[in-house]
């Protein structure tokens, strides 16, 4: 066999020139040049010159434009590294996790004012060495951006790493499933495996007539910054029985449809698609998957990963809540991150039409949601999340609808999502949920005062829905807050604050005070105080507002100077922090 014909091996594989790795798309000779040239598509785009095209010849197609580009073969590292290579290599001091030599003997030295070198005695480096040298003691390793393309002798790994059940292979050139399926077969005691930044060539669809070897014992699968879709990653699910923990952050998941199974009566040596074929089927995907959320029926859900607890989707391009509602039926799923992803609210599906099927489970597991940085603009989104059964911790930062507050409304989303112990990374105990409640309650009432008695009903079960459970709870705290509401007694809508001037300008008055103030007392009324005690112009404050037991404070954002302490949520006990607005422009009095 000639060298070109052996070439054409590499077809789809990953391989490195100097330090940089590509995808060979092509392998042939090229118009008007001589000998035989790889085609690659590289994974730094900028290094690209073309789109597989030059002088009107379509040679490959890119997924990405211009991330192509024509390179000598005998510039390429076509071989890569082993996995045993890489090991030995990296857990025996021989070199670094970037290929680079690690610190030699003559090396620990430092050098004097006279330049004399004075030798340094590294503590335990002996020990570290051959602890180090002693593979088979490792339960994980790490060998990131080592080269690694494929296994490499099966004996031999599997006596240098018999204890090893985590690894994290990130950043090298890995390209096929059937790579992991002969580690695994290599390594029987593998568990957690990190393939992260690797350039996967895996099945869109399931294959009834190929069947995959299971792999049992593999419960964490890592695949973040792969380029792979969610269906890819669906089809391997029946040689995933066990997994527990799948990450697929950076990947531009935009659907989690299902993958259509090929149809069993397609005849062998069928073509296959063209590459302008293949670049257009995820835009005609696309469009299936709209056509299919826009119906009220259709929306199939996540089959398989029965085991699977934990699954993030951070980073991605979801923008429909409908399609992470596909992953409501997961029995085991307790945490979902989807944070970073464009979806502008969240609707739970309308149930079935009286007469069908039963609705199928609403997320009977989660107990951790992230959905950080997505687009939520509506306090309706947070009320939907209440109707999660098992919901516990949330993040939600990052959100425009929480961008007006330092602290991300802490208070109303506790009182909004009733079971929360977690949110946005600090724990809520029983007395912040009693206060946060409280607090909300009495916003949402201050709210609800303007309004006819025959739209209040209406009003509560649209803006407020937990409204009529925290009357419930808090019943006696009701009908205080509605005696006061039509007493002429000041005395009894009096509340005790602290105010805290924290403002470090030149005259400011740093201190507390502790202050009984009416609850009708207004924002602007409360500034002109805030000025009398700590010396801060009414128009430059900045006022934080820390509920009793609350964490931390949050910031008073409102335009509205006219709005009351009772307004504003405000308790007894309450601490306001007074500080001088450092934007640009002052607050105006109103």
């Amino acid at each position: 066999m000639t060298v070109a014909c052996g070439l054409f091996a590499l077809l789809g594989c990953r391989v490195l020139v100097g330090r940089h790795r590509a995808t060979v798309k092509y392998v042939g000779p090229v118009s008007g040049q001589e000998g035989t040239w790889l085609g690659l598509e590289w994974d730094d785009a900028s290094r690209g010159k073309h789109d597989g095209e030059v002088e009107g010849t379509k040679y490959f197609q890119c997924s990405r434009p211009g991330a192509g580009s024509f390179v000598r073969a005998e510039k390429v590292n076509t071989r890569g590294s082993s996995v045993l290579e890489a090991l030995l290599s990296r857990y025996s001091n021989k070199c670094g996790e970037l290929g680079l030599p690690d610190v030699q003997e003559e090396e620990l030295y430092v050098h004097t004012v006279r330049q004399r070198r004075v030798h340094i005695q590294v503590v335990g480096a002996d020990k570290i060495t051959s602890q180090q040298s002693q593979t088979q003691c490792l339960t994980s390793a790490r060998l990131v951006g080592a080269g690694i393309s494929h296994v490499g002798e099966a004996e031999a790994l599997a006596r240098a790493a018999v204890n090893l059940h985590e690894l994290d292979l990130t950043g090298n050139l890995v390209h096929s499933w059937d790579f992991v399926e002969e580690l695994v077969s290599v390594l029987p005691g593998l568990k957690i495996l990190n393939l992260s930044d690797n350039k996967l060539a895996l099945p869109h669809t399931p294959d009834p007539s190929c069947t995959r070897p299971s792999l049992p014992t593999l419960q964490a699968l890592v695949l973040n910054d792969c380029d792979i879709t969610w269906q890819q990653v669906a089809s391997l699910e029946p040689s995933l029985p066990c997994l527990e923990e799948l990450h697929l952050a950076g990947n531009a998941i935009h659907s989690l449809q299902p993958p259509c199974a090929l149809q069993p009566s397609q005849p062998q040596g069928t073509a296959t698609a063209t590459p302008a074929q293949q670049h257009q089927q995820p835009q005609r995907q696309q469009q299936q998957d709209a056509a299919e959320l826009s119906g009220v029926v259709g929306c199939r859900g996540v089959s398989g990963f029965q085991c699977l607890k934990v699954l993030s989707l951070e980073d991605n391009q979801l923008a429909d809540w409908q399609e992470v509602c596909r992953l409501s039926s997961l029995p085991a799923l307790h945490a979902l991150n989807i944070s970073n992803n464009p979806i502008p609210s969240i609707r739970r599906p309308a149930p079935p039409l009286e007469g069908s099927q039963e609705p199928a489970p609403y997320f009977p597991s989660l107990t951790t949601l992230f959905a950080a940085a997505c687009s939520l603009s509506s306090w309706a989104d947070v009320d939907e999340l209440n109707k999660l059964p098992a919901l516990q911790e949330l993040r939600l930062t990052g959100n425009p609808l929480l961008g007006q507050s330092k602290t991300g409304g802490r208070f109303e989303i506790i009182g909004r999502v009733g079971r929360l112990k977690m949110l946005n990374g600090s724990g809520v105990n029983a007395r912040e949920r009693t206060d946060a409640e409280i607090r909300y309650m009495q916003k949402a009432l201050s709210e609800m005062e303007g309004l006819p008695d025959s739209n209040k009903v209406a009003a509560v079960a649209r803006l407020h829905p937990r409204l009529p459970q925290l009357a419930q709870r808090h019943g006696a705290v009701l009908s205080t807050a509605a005696s006061t509401t039509t007493s002429s007694s000041i005395a009894s809508s009096m509340i005790e604050v602290t105010l805290t001037c924290v403002a470090t300008t030149p005259g400011a008055k740093m201190g507390s005070t502790k202050k009984k103030l009416p609850l009708t007392t207004t924002l602007a009324a409360l500034r002109t105080l805030c000025e009398k005690l700590c010396k801060v112009k009414a128009i430059s404050q900045k006022i934080s507002l820390r509920s009793p037991d609350a964490p931390f404070p949050e910031e008073i954002s409102t335009d509205d100077e006219k709005q009351t302490l009772r307004q504003l949520g405000m308790q007894d006990g309450a601490e306001l922090f007074i500080d001088e607005c450092v934007s640009e422009e002052p607050l105006t009095s109103q």
